[in-house]
């Protein structure tokens, strides 16, 4: 079998694991068309990485700022009136403490323009002065790296072209900003945070089955491998604002209860033993005894929901002890049900509101990415789009309450 050397064009699956406060976080990303020879990896990985053969995996740590490189950006104290956000901006008027925005919004900072898109977090506010931290959400972080070599080809005659730093890249968009930090409370107007463009009755909005796949295959395949990891053979399983595709692995052996809108698409859905037809929207209480189930999936649907903690704090109560909730969503919706506060939010700052909503109720929390893989050839939206959808998703196991009745 060949190996890997510089003469080579390959495909490799970064791995990027981390830590913040109480959570283990994983991000994804899948790299095409590496070119060995001019492409940037650190030396020490380079050397791990030439000589290996398909299904080899190497892996390597470094801070983050060996790989983020620069000066860390300071935390910076202005007065509100330097906080100008453009015209029209869906973002709050004034900075909320714990979000994130592009370091566009500020004016009268050196090297900052109407035009820089590249995130900062408030981390305090009070009536005259805001703090901004200008970091990348990562920095201050210790990264462990793996790469798995899917493939690889010899190169044909080099031609020149950009030099792409993939671990750099793995890294870039949103790493980091799901993080919860100490002493930052994550800020957000209730009053509008929950408005949805269509605020009707959501039974007769969802009263017509929708058939159709909310992610692409290859999404839903990463979606069912991530549940397979948590899922135990014969676990009790509610999929909660059920459709009819629950995204379970193959084989998975699970008595699965569905909760959602229509009725029909619950029992188009061969997963299901089961179905109740329920409004979490009207009645945030789930028709179940307390721990009843092993697993609670919420797949593709918690954007929508409007009172999210009196939900989340539920399925704490039907789980099991040592239960698992396990929320999956990626950048599509429904544009009229979807919340106000989901739309204003970066990609990766959803898993932190997730993560928000679940650290009550749940410990041992994780959250997942999975960015860049190809988009099916089969795939309805092919080619117009040539990238998979991305998947992003928090998972916790349930806290262990002492019983009251027992002394």
């Amino acid at each position: 079998m060949q190996a890997l050397t510089e003469r080579s064009s390959a495909v490799m699956e970064l791995t990027v694991t981390w830590q913040s406060c109480e959570t283990i976080h994983e991000e994804h990303y899948y790299a095409d068309e590496v070119n060995m020879w001019r492409d940037i990896f650190p030396a020490a990985l380079r050397e791990k990485l030439l000589g290996c053969r398909v299904g080899d995996q190497v892996s390597s740590s470094w801070p983050a700022s060996e790989i983020l490189g620069g000066t860390p950006a300071p935390c910076l104290t202005l007065p509100l009136r330097q906080w100008q956000p453009p015209a029209g901006h869906p973002a709050a008027a004034a900075p909320l403490c714990g979000r994130y925005y592009p370091k566009g919004f500020l004016r009268g900072v050196a090297g900052v323009y109407p035009q820089t898109l590249a995130p900062m977090r408030v981390v305090a506010v009070d009536a005259e002065r805001f703090t901004v931290d200008l970091a990348h959400p990562l920095q201050g972080a210790s990264l462990d790296f793996t790469v798995r070599l899917v493939d690889f080809s010899p190169r044909s005659k080099e031609r020149g072209g950009r030099c792409s730093d993939w671990l750099l890249e793995a890294l870039d968009n949103g790493p980091g900003m799901q993080a919860l930090r100490v002493g930052v409370p994550l800020s957000f107007d209730r009053q509008r945070a929950f408005l949805r463009g269509d605020p009707g009755n959501d039974r007769q909005f969802y009263e017509a089955p929708r058939m159709v796949s909310h992610i692409d295959s290859q999404a839903s395949s990463h979606l069912a491998a991530v549940v397979g990891r948590f899922l135990k053979p014969g676990a009790g399983v509610l999929d909660l604002m059920a459709g009819f595709d629950s995204h379970l692995p193959a084989g998975h052996g699970s008595e699965v209860t569905g909760l959602g809108m229509n009725g029909e698409e619950m029992k188009a859905n061969r997963e299901l033993a089961d179905n109740v037809v329920h409004d979490l929207n009207s009645d945030p209480v789930l028709p179940f005894s307390d721990r009843s189930f092993d697993a609670v999936l919420c797949n593709l649907s918690v954007e929508y929901l409007i009172r999210p903690e009196e939900v989340l704090r539920e399925t704490a109560r039907v789980l099991r002890p040592d239960g698992f909730l396990l929320v999956s969503f990626s950048n599509r919706w429904f544009p009229p049900k979807v919340t106000r506060l989901w739309t204003e939010l970066h990609e990766f700052e959803r898993m932190g509101l997730v993560l928000h909503y679940c650290r009550p109720y749940f410990m041992d929390l994780r959250t997942i990415s999975l960015r860049n893989w190809p988009r099916p050839s089969t795939d309805r939206h092919f080619p117009k789009m040539l990238i998979s959808d991305p998947l992003y998703v928090v998972v916790g196991r349930r806290r262990i309450v002492p019983d009251r009745h027992k002394k």
